[in-house]
């Protein structure tokens, strides 16, 4: 895992550093700081703590014209993201289009590799701290069967871009007396890693504990502000999905079918049907497959395409996350569902 940043202007790097991808609980702590001298830079401290499978940036900078910084990280990771100060605009390949910003607010985000783009107007004061985390350090701090997190385990397993929580929140003081800890904590002695990893933990914690409590009010206000229309329009979009789930229409279009916006649609379907549409679908496409396989008339191949997958590696993914095994084993063991 590699984290780079650099201003598109300047010479040299905000940061340039590379960590193993392997959770090691025994590896050292690397701390350093990098500044940029150059006319342009009012000032910049850009903090940083790796160990294996673990970046920290902390950053405060300022400039004195209009700058772009490119911020990657190559390899798979989970990133805790914090805005502490400073307002810019910035874009994420796969996650976020251009759109101005005030760096007041947290996210968790998956991404195979991230690549963003942060546009920083003349005199703002940046901060920011990130805490990238490959996966075998993340799922160390959290299980991977935990219910905590399950939809967006799901995303990182199929490897697609993804936030935790569609909605950025604001830092909490919770948040930045954690962050505190961390970026003051003593680096030397006997145990600094594994105070280190406590604090992270304490860290994401209180972040899925704030967006968990977000989304399941924002269900409930958005469930309560359905119409009797709006369920008949709910239930018209899970008839059509009934009868074309094997090759779904888009929520767009399916927002369009039955005259609602994608908000009442996704919020208001999860909230009616207890899962998102997403989750229907796959559903109604694993019975079908299930009862297909079980009455032997049909290959694998033919199971596949019948259900909406034209990759049969696809759909083998999907039935093994769906029932524990492969649909060749139906083959093996008729009946055993």
């Amino acid at each position: 895992m590699k984290l780079t940043s650099r201003i598109t202007t300047l010479p040299g790097w905000i940061y340039n550093v590379e960590v193993a991808d392997d959770y090691a609980v025994d590896s050292a702590l690397d701390e350093g700081i990098n500044t940029l001298p150059h006319p342009f830079v009012q000032y910049m401290e850009a903090h940083y703590l790796t160990t294996s499978g673990l970046i920290i940036a902390d950053c405060r900078m300022s400039f004195t014209e209009d700058t772009e910084d490119i911020f990657r990280v190559e390899g798979s990771n989970i990133m805790l993201n914090f805005g502490l100060g400073g307002s810019i605009a910035f874009e994420v390949d796969n996650l976020t289009p251009l759109h101005p910003a005030k760096l007041s607010t947290h996210a968790i985000s998956y991404t195979p590799n991230f690549d963003g783009r942060y546009l920083m107007p003349a005199g703002q004061q940046i901060h920011y701290v990130c805490v990238i985390l490959s996966e075998s350090f993340y799922f160390q701090l959290i299980s991977r069967e935990s219910t905590l997190h399950k939809e967006f385990v799901n995303q990182v397993r199929k490897r697609e871009h993804t936030y935790f929580s569609p909605d950025r929140l604001a830092v909490t003081p919770a948040i930045k007396r954690v962050l505190a800890e961390i970026i003051t904590s003593n680096r030397s002695g006997l145990l600094p890693r594994l105070l280190l990893e406590t604090k992270i933990k304490e860290l994401l914690v209180i972040q899925l504990e704030h967006f968990l409590y977000h989304d399941q009010e924002h269900t409930k206000k958005a469930g309560s502000l359905l119409q009797p229309s709006d369920m008949d329009k709910l239930s018209e979009a899970k008839r059509i999905l009934d009868e074309r789930f094997a090759k779904p229409p888009l929520i767009a279009e399916l927002a369009r079918m039955v005259t609602l916006n994608e908000y009442k649609l996704k919020v208001g379907f999860k909230s009616l049907y207890n899962q998102t549409v997403y989750q229907y679908v796959i559903q109604k496409r694993m019975k079908l497959a299930l009862s297909l396989l079980k009455d032997g008339g049909h290959t694998v191949s033919e199971v596949a395409y019948k259900v909406g997958y034209r990759d049969i590696s696809h759909f083998s993914n999907a039935f093994l996350k769906y029932y524990g095994h492969r649909p060749k084993a139906i083959a093996y063991r008729p009946g055993s569902l």
